[in-house]
């Protein structure tokens, strides 16, 4: 026993290390179902969605633009897949707005493109357009089955969507993906009846010209008809705040809409957007500053994906932390003139019309038989409005203005009697005061400096008015109308001057003698010269009796 104890125990030999694992290959029957081929590329390309930040955008956009794409379906279904991004995530709009930029300046070689092309521009606006042409019957027949709770979920998620959509839209034509033209057609169908206002699209409408408000009203300053537009748009707004029958939260988004048009589109509270780490490091410490009552020093920083992180040799991202030079956003540098809308750039927001179904049901008969009744379009009501504001324009002609401009261009040609010159005025300067038929004020202008002249004026007031009617310049309306004002106060003048008269009726009958005008209107005295009475109709007489009327 004790030698046994004192004994070594014998080891057994050392076991031979493991060879390093092979790589790894999927066998045959784990193969069984894997996604191939199309199927791939998708989830493929809606992971690379999925990822998409500020920070990636650039890195992350390569990689979705160098994917094969080899079929218009493909493209179709990445185009879905972006959009339907975009409806869900409203703050991130402005990322997949100017990643679509991207694509659209990718050729893609399943639409048989070579260099950057309108075919991804024209799919991205039919597949835009869609959702205002969805038929939601079947959507509608689900939401009757469901109970109160599920339908107001379901309705929850529908508003959500179009709300994201209106954004989308935005920020496609900041990007400039869309025309000017499509946007005011959008606008217009979202105004719908005036005369039965559909409140959720009022809503979208609310969101929409709060994107693109600004924008709009940079183009308006340069064409006419856009301004015109733009103050027919916030004259139904400012109508649509004072209907009892919206609700007072879309009334009084209504209202704020409008009062950020008036601070020039600079908004009360900050919109959320996406945001870079280094910004939310920014954000989170200007919170701990405000709590420790310290100087909050946020540095600016300018919200674009262009904002890259820098990555390393080794593969790490890192956030730039000084001021970066960025190009100024699409929106700033819109010099394209809008084209037509596209016959397909018509709809009717079917969503909505499910969403106020209930309310319509409840409405009585008198209601039913007013909408039987032909309503205008949202498209006339606005032609209307903007006929309404030019009316406003022509009536608030500057009268003192264009009477000034007239006696400038009468006493110039008394000192030069260049009739050329006037002509110049009244064809150049004139129209930019007052329309054509302001052109009496002109011959007036003459006839006072008949009335109160001097006498070597006096005498070229008839030549110049025959010249004038010659050149065609006044037509006899013209004449007729400006001898008006002139008759109405000629009682007083003749107190003053006994031969006023004389000095009227010999520039008539000069004007009569060259066939610029008759003495037909003066037939019948003014009102204004029989309110007067007696005397003021004898002297009318007397002016008739000179020049033979």
């Amino acid at each position: 026993a004790g030698a046994l104890r004192g004994a070594t125990r014998s080891r057994s030999p050392p076991r031979p290390k493991k060879a390093p694992p092979k790589d790894y290959v999927k066998p045959a029957w784990a193969k069984v179902g894997d996604d191939a081929g199309d199927t791939a590329l998708i989830k493929k390309a809606n992971s690379i969605l999925n990822k998409l930040t500020l920070e990636k955008f650039e890195r992350l956009s390569a990689d979705f633009c160098a994917l094969d794409f080899s079929s218009p379906s493909l493209v179709t279904q990445i185009i879905d897949l972006v959009v339907d991004k975009a409806q869900c995530e409203s703050h991130f709009v402005g990322i997949y707005a100017e990643f679509c930029t991207k694509l659209a300046a990718t050729p893609m070689s399943g639409l048989g493109e070579t260099e950057k092309g309108k075919k991804f521009r024209r799919m991205l606006l039919e597949r835009c357009q869609a959702e205002f042409e969805q038929d939601h019957t079947s959507t509608m027949a689900e939401l009757e089955q469901l109970d109160e709770v599920d339908r107001a979920l379901k309705l929850a998620k529908i508003r959500k969507r179009y709300i994201g959509h209106m954004f989308f839209i935005g920020a496609l034509y900041k990007q400039e993906l869309l025309k000017e033209s499509i946007m005011h057609h959008c606008v217009q169908e979202l105004f719908g009846d005036p005369a039965d206002p559909d409140a959720e699209k009022l809503e979208c409408l609310a969101k929409l010209l709060t994107t693109i408000g600004k924008q709009l009203d940079a183009a308006a300053m340069e064409k006419k008809e856009s301004a015109k537009l733009m103050k027919a748009y916030f004259k139904q707004l400012k109508k649509l705040e004072a209907l009892k029958t919206l609700d007072a939260r879309l009334r009084f988004a209504l209202k704020d809409l409008r009062e950020l048009r008036d601070t020039n589109w600079v908004p009360r509270r900050k919109v959320e957007e996406a945001k870079t780490i280094q910004e939310i490091h920014d954000d989170i410490q200007a919170e701990e500053d405000r709590k420790a009552g310290r100087k909050v020093s946020k540095p600016k920083r300018e919200k674009s994906a262009s904002n890259l992180a820098t990555v390393t040799d080794d593969g790490w991202e890192t956030v730039p932390t000084s001021g970066v030079v960025r190009k100024p956003a699409a929106s700033d540098k819109r010099e394209k003139k809008a084209a037509s809308p596209p016959p397909q750039a018509g709809g009717a927001f079917g969503a909505f019309a499910l969403m106020n179904e209930k309310k319509k049901k409840k409405k009585d008969k008198d209601g039913d038989e007013k909408k039987k009744k032909k309503k205008k379009s949202s498209k006339e009501s606005l032609t209307e409005f903007a006929a309404e504001e030019a009316a406003a324009e022509a009536d608030a002609f500057d009268e003192a203005a264009y009477k000034a401009t007239c006696r400038a261009c009468i006493n110039e040609y008394m000192s030069i009697e260049q009739v050329d010159e006037v002509v110049a005025c009244a064809r150049d300067e004139l129209p930019k005061k007052g329309g054509p038929d302001k052109l009496s004020l002109l011959a007036g202008a003459a006839l006072d400096l008949a009335l109160d002249g001097k006498e070597r004026d006096r005498v070229r007031v008839a030549p110049l008015l025959v010249e004038l009617a010659g050149k065609g310049v006044l037509a006899s309306s013209h004449l007729e109308e400006a001898f008006a004002a002139p008759l109405e106060f000629l009682a007083d003048v003749v107190i003053d001057a006994p031969k006023a008269v004389e000095w009227l009726g010999d520039v008539l009958k000069a004007l009569v003698a060259a066939d610029c005008c008759g003495v037909a209107f003066l037939a019948e005295p003014p009102a204004a010269v029989a309110e007067q009475g007696d005397e003021a109709l004898e002297v009318y007489g007397k002016f008739k009796a000179h020049v033979g009327a």
